[in-house]
């Protein structure tokens, strides 16, 4: 398996609207060439990248809740803050 490509993308005419089950004029390439070309992940690599994600959410989420309070709060105006600004920008 190391030596699958990593993605590899499905390409179709722009046009077509069948289902990409059915192979006919499709075809499949390790770089993308169109801007409608459909990527595929290895589901191996999927899966990892999943769960490293998983246990790193699992860390951030334990040492907040794990924090004393100020800091907590702290972490919050942290991430509001930028929210507030894009807001008042659009406002």
């Amino acid at each position: 398996m190391s030596t699958a490509p990593e993605q590899i993308w499905l390409q179709r005419d722009e046009d077509d609207t069948r289902h990409p089950r059915e192979t006919e004029g499709v075809t499949w390439c390790e770089d993308k060439i169109n801007d409608t070309d459909t990527e595929y992940m290895r589901a191996d690599i999927a899966r990892n990248e999943i769960t490293r994600l998983r246990d790193t959410l699992t860390e951030i989420a334990t040492a907040y809740y794990s924090a004393p309070e100020i800091l907590r709060e702290k972490a919050r105006v942290a991430v509001e803050a930028p929210n507030a600004k894009d807001q008042a920008d659009a406002a």
